[in-house]
């Protein structure tokens, strides 16, 4: 089944101007870029992919560059195969005629030295995305430095940024086919955690009721995202659990995951998405952290709390960024001076905001 996706009444909370200034841009480009954040998730590969989508159903001329190859339980999205990333990045070029379009982050530097550097010489760039900007006091051209134009769409009110590329397809009047439901669907829901996250709102659950209305399947995508693991996993996840760690009287979990420990196993780093979320759920637990190889010599650290405690501002603290209760940081450093440095900063923060289990 396929949704006719009229032009119409846009959510409440989402600026319909913003989005119809977009639209515009959409319309009127012959040849786009697309890109998302390094290290993707469903969020950044279901918006992308449903974007790339919706633009080559109106006809356009579209390229999707990531840095860092899509993690396995996504690649049944339609279009994640045609995705260009790694080294293969470097073979791709633009023109004056090319508008970038950069979704699930606003900062040229979260999407990768190597992809940034190919955005950054588009005529235009559009960004569309549901994070908090990191300091209001910065323009877009300084977290932007482009020559070209550029026009944000940045709503931190929207559950994902699946959710504004779906009323960016209402605006351009899109019909929505099974495939980009599905794409639209995996970028909600992993998001909001199955909609269980505080972020779930009612109109990202009208949207996604309309979109298992044009086909998509609620049982199969979480089937591939959330059900479905290689034994290795199973097995390594049983290790990683077992060397859990607490700090701060209980009020910090987290977990190091080392290359050692993932070989020994055969798993990999790109399966790891969702493992931080174990840490949060030790019962005396205010923050989870998850601490895992990066590049050589630099770390990524993954944030996760509840009870009213933020770690956005804890990852931005870290050069990272991301949403209120979950965030994201990429850190210099061994693995035991990363996490030395991280847990002593955040029972730090705890003492000062006197959070408790």
């Amino acid at each position: 089944m396929r949704l006719a996706c009229e032009k119409g009444e846009i959510p409440q909370h989402l600026n319909d101007a913003i989005i119809g200034q977009v639209a515009q841009v959409l319309k009127s480009g012959r040849r786009f870029l697309l890109s998302s954040h390094v290290n993707p998730d469903g969020d950044s590969v279901g918006s992308t992919c449903a974007l790339r989508s919706v633009l080559k159903c109106l006809g356009k001329e579209v390229t999707v560059i990531f840095q860092d190859q899509v993690p396995a339980q996504y690649r049944f999205i339609q279009g994640s195969d045609s995705i260009v990333w790694g080294e293969s990045v470097r073979n791709i070029t633009v023109d004056d005629g090319t508008v970038g379009v950069i979704l699930d982050c606003n900062e040229l530097s979260r999407v990768g030295d190597r992809v940034g550097r190919i955005i950054a010489q588009c005529r235009s760039i559009v960004v569309i995305d549901h994070h908090v900007i990191g300091d209001t006091s910065i323009g877009p051209l300084h977290r932007l430095p482009v020559s070209g134009s550029v026009t944000e769409l940045v709503d931190s009110s929207a559950a994902a940024t699946g959710e504004l590329v779906y009323c960016i397809a209402r605006e351009l009047g899109c019909e929505i086919s099974a495939d980009i439901a599905t794409s639209l669907y995996v970028a909600i829901s992993t998001d909001t955690g199955s909609f269980k996250f505080s972020n779930t709102s009612s109109s990202c659950l009208r949207i996604a009721a309309e979109l298992v209305d044009a086909g998509a399947r609620p049982d199969v995508i979480s089937d591939n995202v959330f059900d479905t693991k290689p034994i290795e996993y199973i097995r390594f996840l049983s290790h990683a659990l077992s060397n859990l760690r607490t700090a701060a009287g209980g009020r910090i979990a987290y977990i190091v995951v080392t290359e050692e420990s993932l070989d020994s196993y055969g798993a990999k780093t790109e399966e790891l998405e969702g493992l931080v979320n174990y840490a949060r759920m030790v019962d005396t637990a205010i923050c989870g952290v998850l601490f895992s190889p990066a590049a050589p010599n630099e770390v990524k650290v993954s944030f996760r709390c509840k009870r009213n405690f933020r770690v956005d501002q804890i990852a931005r603290h870290f050069g990272g960024g991301g949403h209120e209760c979950a965030a994201g940081a990429r850190i210099r450093g061994s693995m035991d001076e990363v996490v030395e440095l991280v847990v002593t900063y955040i029972t730090d923060v705890l003492e000062k905001t006197g959070a408790q289990g």
